[in-house]
């Protein structure tokens, strides 16, 4: 992999794990796969973690959008692992190179 391509790849690991890089986060995200698929309303997450509506509301934001804009993609089961989380890159398709490459709980 060339120089250029690695620092790309790091900018994108570094943009995906900014979103998850909070134990809070990562709390929200495995009680909500956990309850997938019935899923929970915020009340309901607030109370099972103990954190403030408007906290829980910043954090859930925070998780919401991968750093192109677009929605992460989360597994539970995982295929890859016990709980996948992913983005499609720069162009929202499967696969890909470069920008475009998938990034994924997986390439950590």
């Amino acid at each position: 992999m060339a120089r250029n391509d690695a620092t790309e790849q790091t900018a994108r690991f570094a943009d995906m794990l900014a979103a998850m890089g909070t134990e809070p986060r990562l709390r929200i995200v495995r009680l909500l796969l956990a309850a997938h698929p019935e899923g929970l309303v915020v009340g309901d997450i607030a109370a099972e973690l103990g954190i403030a509506s408007s906290t829980l509301s910043h954090h859930l934001e925070k998780l919401r959008n991968d750093p192109w804009g677009r929605a992460y993609q989360y597994l539970n089961p995982g295929l890859r692992g016990e709980i996948d989380v992913f983005s499609f890159g720069a162009d929202g398709k499967p696969g890909g190179t470069g920008h475009d490459a998938d990034v994924g709980s997986w390439d950590l």
